[in-house]
């Protein structure tokens, strides 16, 4: 995908099919009737503002790792988006390009380093 393509849509990079990959089937039927509203806002950590960088795999999956951290009643660290944003592009090979990267690195490099 060309850079500026990219960056228009924040860093994201679709994933590159994998034998591994299952599809979504829900397995509990919908509850019948829905709460009317929901907010889950103080279980979140800050918006960040990622800018023009094309780091955004990085930054919704260090802010999911937050909101878990709060909702399982830990104390929330400041997890670092630029660690997981530079170790998805060690993984594709384009740590000296503002690349964007692969959701599935992302996982990979959480799994491996944390």
């Amino acid at each position: 995908m060309p850079t500026q393509k990219v960056n228009a849509w924040y860093g994201w990079v679709p994933d590159r099919p994998d034998y591994r990959d299952k599809l979504y089937a829900a397995i509990a039927a919908p509850p019948k009737k829905l709460p009317r509203k929901v907010d889950l806002r103080r279980r979140c950590s800050r918006v960040e503002d990622q800018g023009q960088l094309g780091s955004c795999t990085a930054n919704a999956l260090v802010g999911n790792l937050e909101f878990l951290q709060k909702k399982a009643g830990h104390r929330v660290t400041n997890l670092s988006r630029l660690f997981v944003y530079y170790n998805e592009r060690a993984m594709e090979g384009t740590i000296n390009d503002d690349a964007g990267a692969m959701i599935r690195d992302g996982v990979k490099s959480l799994v491996k380093l944390g």
